[in-house]
């Protein structure tokens, strides 16, 4: 077995990391998503995992965007769209979001 080894996104999976990690053998192995996470939009994803806020005392990630979806739903007592058509429900998605934001001012 040799002391380094260098290989492209192919070779880079969890399995090769450790093999190599217990064989002791130095590695430089792209993984699959190096060129991906070098663009913010990647990084910056809200729901990716390590990005979402983690709760050590729970054990336990929280994604902010189903927050808000979730009080929504049970807050408002939102089930369904009463409009129809792509249009129609952006602008009900809107009043729904401003009606959110404005309870949060109040509170």
């Amino acid at each position: 077995m040799p002391d380094v080894v260098v290989a492209d996104a192919g070779y880079g999976s969890e399995e090769n990391y450790e093999y190599l990690d217990k064989e002791q053998v130095e590695a430089f192995v792209k993984f699959s998503y190096f060129h991906l996470e070098q663009k913010d939009k990647f990084r910056e994803n809200p729901s990716r995992q390590e990005n979402l806020y983690y709760n050590a005392q729970d054990d336990c990630f929280y994604c902010p965007m189903r927050v808000v979806f979730a009080a929504i739903k049970h807050n408002k007592n939102f089930r369904r769209f009463n409009l129809r058509g792509l249009p129609k429900v952006e602008i009900e998605t809107g009043l729904l979001a401003i009606a959110h934001n404005l309870a949060k001012m109040v509170n």
